[in-house]
């Protein structure tokens, strides 16, 4: 986090590191992204649909997640939601 300044425009973090299942708090780099305006989009393919998502709690901008895991849906089909405010500048 240390890295991250006004020049940073997007971070993108695993909500669930795939090889040993850790969980992160993605509030803290929530809050320290738009502290410089920038946005947090969370790669969740190994959280949704195993452990309880609600993005809005999260303060995360974007959260992506393929369904074709713990969602058990069809491969090649994927979930997104973008934070309203962000949909026309995307």
């Amino acid at each position: 986090m240390e890295a991250v300044n006004e020049r940073t425009r997007a971070n993108v973090i695993s909500h669930v590191e795939y090889l040993t299942g850790q969980r992160f708090d993605v509030k803290k780099p929530a809050s320290r992204v738009h502290e410089d305006g920038g946005i947090l989009i969370i790669d969740g393919i190994q959280a949704a649909g195993h452990i309880p998502v609600d993005v809005k709690a999260f303060g995360v901008d974007i959260y992506i997640s393929g369904s074709y895991k713990w969602l058990l849906g069809p491969m090649g089909s994927a979930v997104t939601f973008i934070k309203k405010e962000l949909v026309d500048d995307l």
